[in-house]
């Protein structure tokens, strides 16, 4: 508010409230359901301890480290088996390994993303909470957003996201990502930085318009 930034849609607007996602997770249920109705979903009854083991060897082997699908095809007695003991599990997406799809970028560009060079990513956590991968596109679904703008950092979930996309049958949004504003030492701005903040920023006197201003200009 200090710097007149005001938002098109938020809290403040409650066209598609709740915001947060810790009071969406209904939200994320119903989305999950859909998923397994379609067949792109499975349970995942692996232990930390196998997945830890099993990217270690792909790390010896100079392979990248990814999930090898060891439950994506178990079979009706051992899918009974580990119900029945009660094993945590969490739910994997069952990526359609054929499809190569072309996602939109940047304006008037797109990149090339084969699902063959992924892996079948958790959808949610042994916890029963959601993954970030998973929430964050159906909250742009649900809320029509047709642009993503974020950090660099981001790029390699664009792919996994896009086939998220695909399975809920859901246009993509436009992606770009932005190169990160980094310090002295060319380390990316992180929140764990020793930076100053708005308050110190306003006490000693700077207008919002200059704010704004150096802001842009980065």
């Amino acid at each position: 508010a200090w710097l007149g930034l005001v938002p098109d849609e938020g809290p403040s607007s409650l066209s598609n409230e709740p915001y947060f996602q810790s009071q969406r997770q209904a939200v994320y249920t119903r989305a999950l359901a859909r998923l397994m109705d379609k067949g792109y979903v499975y349970r995942c009854y692996c232990t930390p301890e196998r997945l830890e083991l099993l990217r270690e060897e792909q790390r010896q082997a100079s392979l990248p480290p990814r999930y090898d699908g060891h439950c994506r095809d178990l079979s009706d007695d051992e899918w009974r088996a580990h119900s029945a003991d009660g094993t945590p599990f969490v739910w994997r997406f069952r990526r359609p390994e054929s499809m190569v799809f072309s996602v939109p970028v940047s304006p008037g560009s797109v990149q090339e993303v084969a699902m063959q060079h992924f892996y079948d990513f958790p959808l949610t956590r042994a916890d029963e909470s959601f993954t970030f991968l998973f929430s964050n596109v159906v909250d742009d679904i649900e809320m029509g957003i047709t642009h993503v703008i974020r950090g660099q950092d981001h790029q390699t979930n664009t792919g996994a996201q896009a086939a998220l996309y695909y399975a809920f049958g859901a246009p993509w949004p436009l992606f770009v990502h932005l190169p990160f504003l980094c310090g002295l030492r060319r380390k990316k701005l992180s929140n764990r930085d020793a930076v100053f903040s708005l308050s110190e920023v306003q006490a000693a006197g700077i207008v919002p318009a200059a704010l704004k201003h150096y802001l842009l200009t980065l």
